[in-house]
């Protein structure tokens, strides 16, 4: 490894670390700890305990999308089994985070049992960029809707819409013939393996165009994975001793899952709670509340990468680190 790369190795966490840090030290000055902890004393136990089977149903959905988009190969695996991958994929990414990730190691797992690294990598690939197309929709919604979460902001009307056109144009763009054309000839001829991959992936991604019926079912369930993610982060409210709107809260659950995508802290930590702040501010969801809920949310995921961690103890094999996972037909 050469010395600029094992600087960016240990320069990105550091960095990473330290706008966590910038953002923990924001959001208690907002939102005081005293307040956080006492939230927490409070619990509603039934709202509480409605989370985790309400995980397990948005897991299960996702899973049945991801078993429609492997296609040919679907019958080989069964919905649990899938299941049981994506809490493997927790573990990886919450306790594992300088290994392979959680979309990595579940394409590894699955590529082992379907005998097709690739399809098993291009299937996770293809799950979440569905998610994608279901966060587009429900961002127009509130954009074009007449919710009073646009109406008592100013200019967020125009800022959703301008999030939207931005998010269609690159899906518009990743399934553009000529776009990708374009997206090739910046990757360099001595890459010609990487050049193979994305040709494959491309190809992968516009099959889709062919089986519109399957499509659209999977957009569906994609949708529907949105919208309990609104359930679960209102029920997370409601623990809390908050009764938000619940269509406001399914509107803006999009909006914070975006924000908390922007890789700038360690895992999440600080983007994720002030992503929390700012969009339930928009409900009037008192800060202390919306930092727990966050906090709750994050327990929870906690939770099922302990599940997923069960799961990784009885796998024979253990998957290498990113760089020598072969993703090979």
């Amino acid at each position: 490894m050469g010395t600029a790369a094992r600087i960016r190795r240990y320069a990105v966490p550091a960095i990473k670390l330290l706008v966590s840090a910038a953002f923990i030290t924001i959001i208690l000055r907002v939102a005081r700890a005293a307040d956080i902890v006492n939230n927490f004393r409070t619990l509603d136990i039934p709202f509480l305990l409605a989370l985790i089977p309400l995980a397990f149903v948005v897991i299960w959905i996702s899973c049945v999308k991801w078993k429609l988009l492997l296609g040919k190969r679907r019958g080989q695996v069964s919905t649990a089994y899938l299941m049981s991958l994506y809490l493997l994929g927790y573990f990886f990414s919450n306790f594992l985070p300088s290994m392979v990730g959680g979309d990595a190691a579940r394409g590894y797992y699955l590529g082992r049992r379907l005998d097709a690294f690739k399809a098993a990598y291009l299937s996770v690939l293809l799950e979440r960029l569905s998610g994608l197309f279901a966060l587009i929709t429900l961002v127009a919604a509130l954009a074009l809707g007449n919710h009073p979460v646009v109406r008592t902001a100013p200019g967020l009307r125009l800022l959703l819409i301008a999030l939207t056109l931005s998010l269609t144009a690159g899906v518009v763009a990743l399934f553009s013939k000529r776009f990708f054309r374009l997206v090739l000839r910046l990757v360099p001829a001595r890459r010609e393996a990487l050049r193979v991959k994305l040709e494959r992936a491309h190809t992968a991604l516009t099959s889709f165009r062919q089986h519109p019926a399957e499509f659209a079912l999977v957009l569906l369930l994609s949708l529907g994975f949105h919208l309990l993610a609104g359930v679960n982060l209102y029920i997370a409210c409601r623990a809390l001793g908050a009764a938000p709107d619940l269509p406001g809260v399914i509107l803006v659950t999009p909006l914070i899952m975006l924000v908390s995508m922007i890789p700038i802290s360690l895992n999440g930590a600080g983007l994720w709670e002030g992503s929390f702040v700012v969009c339930l501010a928009l409900l009037g969801v008192p800060e202390s509340v919306a930092v727990s809920a966050a906090l709750l949310l994050r327990v929870k995921t906690l939770i099922m990468s302990v599940l997923g961690w069960f799961v990784y103890l009885g796998q024979r094999e253990k998957p290498q680190v990113l760089s020598e996972v072969e993703i090979n037909p």
